[in-house]
């Protein structure tokens, strides 16, 4: 319950992991030695910020790439800091390496550019470019219990002044397991911590700020099989397949996406268990529901890449 409560949201107050313990109804203490644990045996990878891109101004996308030596592309990609989720994928698909790349407005090459670049780079023979058209859901909680997901479409960018562009970089830092973590983060910027954590709330108001929360390790924390299943689904079927799959706590991401010719999937779940056969069933109860014949699993392999974007990195 405590690592599901702190995927879920992080208090923005001054002692968060206090009010934390209150909720639960135990102690400060145990709260903090539990998440250090966590977080030294790898249970957690960070405790921190969690934005929208798009309301940053940046323009985000799903890559595909056809490549010949994975391994050394998917090197190259999980060097570059506006990709934060680069894998193999195994399955009947000639693309096998993916990443989640983010680019801010101030790119000179811009999203399709950058994209271009990158499948140079990695002597890919082929790149599909997938950005995201509608979001059904976007919740990498694990153990926790989850409100129902709805239809969204890309946020619009915020008005951010140089302020709130200096406290999104810093929060977006893995926080101190401390009584009071905002505290140096306030002091950095020269402001006082309630001030500090007023300007947050307004992010979040706003939706620039999702949440602040642990990010676990879903592996070591029982979902240790996960698989893309991909659909070639659109328009009122896709709304509708979206929100079965949405609900399902077995999927913890469900786009749709664009497609073309060359890839007719435009219907994205991200779908974990603790064994393979476990996620084989998730995708045959899902493809009944929603009607989806034509399909694909393409499982996960190779971990290159697994970071959150740095927005504002100079």
């Amino acid at each position: 319950p405590l690592l599901a409560a702190a995927q879920t949201q992080l208090p923005l107050v001054r002692q968060p992991f206090a009010m934390l313990a209150r909720r639960l109804g135990t102690s400060q203490r145990r709260v903090l030695d539990t998440l250090r644990r966590a977080r030294a045996d790898g249970r957690l990878r960070r405790i921190g910020g969690i934005f929208e891109a798009r309301s940053l101004n940046y323009t985000s996308t799903l890559l595909a790439f056809e490549v010949e030596d994975i391994v050394a592309a998917g090197r190259i990609l999980a060097r570059r800091p506006g990709t934060s989720h680069v894998y193999e994928r195994l399955g009947p698909s000639r693309y096998s390496l993916w990443a989640t790349l983010a680019v801010s407005a101030d790119s000179a090459l811009g999203l399709e550019g950058t994209a271009t670049q990158l499948a140079t780079q990695v002597a890919a023979s082929d790149v599909q470019i997938l950005p995201a058209i509608k979001r059904y859901k976007l919740d990498a909680r694990f153990g926790a219990v989850l409100a129902p997901p709805a239809i969204s479409r890309p946020s619009q960018p915020a008005t951010l002044d140089a302020t709130d562009r200096q406290l999104v970089r810093l929060l977006q830092r893995d926080l101190a397991i401390t009584p009071r973590p905002f505290d140096p983060l306030a002091r950095q910027m020269g402001i006082d911590t309630s001030a500090f954590l007023a300007r947050a709330r307004n992010l979040r108001a706003a939706g620039v700020l999702r949440r602040v929360a642990a990010v676990a390790n879903h592996r070591l924390l029982g979902a240790t099989m996960n698989v893309m299943a991909v659909w070639a689904l659109t328009g009122n079927t896709a709304d509708r397949a979206g929100v079965i799959c949405g609900a399902s706590p077995a999927v913890s991401h469900c786009f749709l996406r664009w497609a073309s010719t060359q890839w007719p999937y435009g219907f994205y779940a991200m779908i974990h268990g603790a064994t393979q056969e476990d996620c084989r069933q998730t995708i045959e109860d899902l493809s009944d529901r929603i009607g989806g014949s034509d399909g694909l699993a393409l499982w996960t392999g190779r971990e290159f890449k697994k970071s959150p974007v740095t927005f504002f990195d100079p």
